[in-house]
């Protein structure tokens, strides 16, 4: 299929599910106009953000009217352009060295890539598709979108976001992974097949419970003769020879695997260039995360302020408009309504406050100055309330484990006296009066420690 109205030759890459106008309108019409109404603004707001990042798009109502669904993907020559500008690292062809290397326009011949258009194919894969479309909704700046999709699903403006399978290759995988050699306990899947459709992350997954599977082949060896002893019941001292031998067999395996799947491990990485990989989760929070805007970031060990700097920026700001008024300032009603037309921006995008939360005129003009200076902004929750918290939540885990303890010591110290007096079937009685206290003790600590959780606000 050839690119119409802009729309990419493989299709779609990715979708925004929203709620449908059947699923608003179990209610009034007045009633549901307010919902519809705050879902009609949230899917417009994504749809702008969507198209001035480079996306095309197209929105369908599914059968039932349960739900819209906002498909986009970026064409091929944007996705390009957004690919240079995230250094999107791309394998070398062989003749180049064979390595990875950010993607660049005018090395656009150099990468094994290319040989997928000679073909006729996409020039990115599957997975590369995905990775770049996720890297530019997650982008903040002038060429992505700004969007956090667990806090969009979090708050409930949309139901759910995936990425769409590319036909041809879902089933050139399938054959090649399932049914070209199913009936071979020793075959290897194509793993680098699988890298270029599911990404090097799950790849890696892949590659490994292969490896594992092969060497467990070694272990069930020595593990069949020692199985087959137990069951034939043969002399204790046997048996225990057998095991002692196994024991040793299992520790010996398992130290030479580790090593073995180090090297393995290394060989992949440096074939499917994934030795940068950085699984460092520390800029990732927690949708529920609350707390205070402040100028900082955050790192594996904490939360590094920055108010002295932007304070510092500012001064430094205000002395040269000071010096040079005329060039360098605006008046104070052009500052103030282009503080109040900003924030809105960054607040949403950067998803650093709510949208219901209103802001002072200082917060205002910081956070915009944030986004003027590059300077990040986060919120940030303090240790000493997060420690007060967890004191409480210990005491209250004590006291419920106390508690628990005590209710089954009561009911084994009266157990007799229950039953005393009672028919002989009633000796089911304390077994049963045990169960409901379990089930009662698990429904009340499942809450007990939601709450606590929810209340120690932990950002990550």
């Amino acid at each position: 299929r050839d690119e119409r109205d802009g729309r990419p030759m493989w299709g779609w890459d990715y979708c925004f599910v929203f709620a449908g106008d059947a699923r608003l309108e179990d209610s009034s019409d007045e009633e549901a106009a307010t919902p519809r109404a705050k879902r009609d603004a949230e899917r417009a707001r994504m749809l702008a953000t969507l198209r001035q990042a480079g996306f095309v798009t197209s929105q369908i109502t599914s059968r039932d009217a349960e739900k819209i669904l906002l498909r986009f993907s970026l064409p091929e020559h944007v996705m390009k352009h957004k690919a240079e500008h995230l250094q999107f690292r791309v394998k070398l062809k062989d003749e180049y060295g064979g390595g990875y290397l950010g993607y660049a326009l005018e090395r656009d011949s150099c990468y094994v890539n290319d040989e997928s258009v000679v073909r006729g194919e996409p020039y990115f894969t599957s997975a590369q598709r995905v990775q770049i479309t996720r890297a530019v909704l997650a982008l903040d700046d002038s060429e992505g979108c700004g969007l956090n999709l667990a806090v969009e699903q979090y708050k409930k403006h949309i139901l759910a976001a995936f990425a769409f399978h590319y036909k041809p290759e879902q089933r050139a995988l399938v054959r090649d992974a399932v049914w070209d050699q199913w009936w071979n306990p020793f075959w290897n899947p194509p793993f680098d097949s699988l890298e270029r459709y599911l990404g090097s992350e799950l790849g890696l997954y892949f590659a490994f419970v292969a490896y594992l599977g092969r060497l467990l082949w070694i272990v069930t060896f020595f593990g069949i003769p020692v199985y087959i002893v137990f069951l034939l019941k043969v002399d204790d001292r046997v048996t225990s020879a057998l095991n002692l031998m196994y024991s040793v067999v299992m520790g010996l395996w398992s130290a030479v695997f580790i090593e073995l799947w180090k090297r393995r491990n290394a060989d992949i990485n440096l074939r499917w260039g994934t030795v940068h990989l950085d699984f460092d989760e520390a800029d990732s929070a927690r949708p529920e995360f609350s707390g205070d805007l402040m100028a900082g970031f955050y790192f594996e060990r904490g939360f590094v302020k920055l108010e002295d700097l932007l304070d510092k920026r500012l001064k430094e700001e205000a002395e040269a408009k000071a010096i040079m008024p005329e060039e360098g300032g605006r008046n104070d009603a052009d500052t103030c309504a282009a503080d109040n037309a900003n924030t809105h921006d960054v607040v949403a995008q950067d998803d650093v406050a709510e949208a219901t939360v209103v802001l002072s005129e200082r917060d205002r003009s910081r956070i915009e100055a944030c986004r003027r200076f590059d300077i990040p902004m986060n919120k940030y929750y303090p240790s000493s309330k997060r420690t007060r918290t967890m004191i409480v939540s210990a005491l209250l885990t004590v006291f419920f484990a106390v508690c628990a303890v005590a209710a089954q010591v009561v009911l084994l110290y009266f157990r007799d006296d229950i039953v005393e007096g009672l028919p002989p079937a009633a000796a089911i009685l304390p077994g049963l009066i045990n169960g409901v206290i379990i089930v009662v003790l698990d429904i009340t600590w499942g809450i007990l420690s939601t709450w606590i959780t929810n209340r120690e606000n932990h950002r990550s």
